[in-house]
């Protein structure tokens, strides 16, 4: 992913960290998990997992889930 990726551009399924929220009819499809950064959640939790991981990868950082869905 190129730091280009992000500028002014939703999350979404295809790029899970975007700098604006993204919304629908039916609610917000992301979260913000950082001032001004996006992670997009209108998914299944295996796929938003999928997400964290591959972001935690990209920062080669490790990411740890707790059985209630917390990340640590």
């Amino acid at each position: 992913m190129s730091g280009s990726a992000l500028i002014g551009l939703p999350a979404s399924a295809k790029f899970p960290l975007g700098n604006s929220e993204k919304n629908y009819p039916s609610g917000r499809a992301t979260s913000e998990v950082a001032p001004g950064l996006f992670l997009y959640v209108n998914q299944s939790a295996a796929q938003t997992l999928k997400a964290i991981n591959k972001i935690a990868s990209w920062l080669n950082v490790t990411v740890t889930v707790d059985q209630w869905g917390a990340a640590q």
